[in-house]
């Protein structure tokens, strides 16, 4: 029988394994996401869903979909008729915004279905499931796929953009709170 070392071991070695799968996985979801999907020719008013391979819920992938009707970049919502996970994004919004900016939110909405967080539609989350899921995306996105460079602009981003709420953080609060999640790895 193994000790207890050992154990640790296997299990650390087996965790290190399963989070680089993943790490390729949400790259590559991210990726073609933010980068391919604007490009995809969905008509203006027409929804058009594509699931990733990166995120998924367990082991149903998360549907991405245009929403022009959005008043915000993205949000993570789960599909009234079917309960399937989706996350719905603005193409119009997205366009104003950096490309790393755009994989930080990506992965961020990512987090919500993958921590369990997802609400109805219309409905909001607190202020700490919104952290917690800054928190899970910049773990995933720094080091492997981030920069320092990165986190710089990310942050410069969220402070121009983030404007407090009761669900959110102000930008310049959420670019500080990064380095703070990144301590805590």
């Amino acid at each position: 029988m193994p000790t207890t070392l050992s154990k640790v071991a296997w299990l650390h070695q087996k965790r290190l394994h399963h989070q680089s799968k993943y790490r390729l996985s949400i790259w590559l979801a991210l990726s073609t996401t933010l980068v391919l999907l604007p490009l995809l020719g969905a008509q203006p008013g027409q929804a058009q869903s594509v699931a990733f391979e990166g995120c998924k819920v367990g082991t149903v992938p998360v549907a991405t979909l245009e929403d022009p009707s959005l008043n915000d970049l993205a949000v993570a919502v789960r599909n009234p008729a079917t309960g399937y996970p989706e996350i719905r994004y603005n193409r119009a919004v997205a366009a104003n915004i950096r490309y790393r900016t755009r994989l930080f939110f990506y992965a961020h909405e990512c987090a919500h279905h993958v921590l369990g967080h997802t609400v109805g539609r219309g409905r909001a989350y607190p202020r700490a499931t919104e952290q917690e899921a800054d928190c899970w995306a910049i773990r995933q996105l720094y080091g492997s796929y981030f920069n320092n460079a990165d986190l710089r602009v990310l942050q410069q981003d969220l402070t121009r953009l983030g404007r407090a709420s009761r669900t959110h953080f102000g930008g310049a609060q959420r670019a500080r709170n990064l380095n703070t999640c990144l301590r805590r790895r």
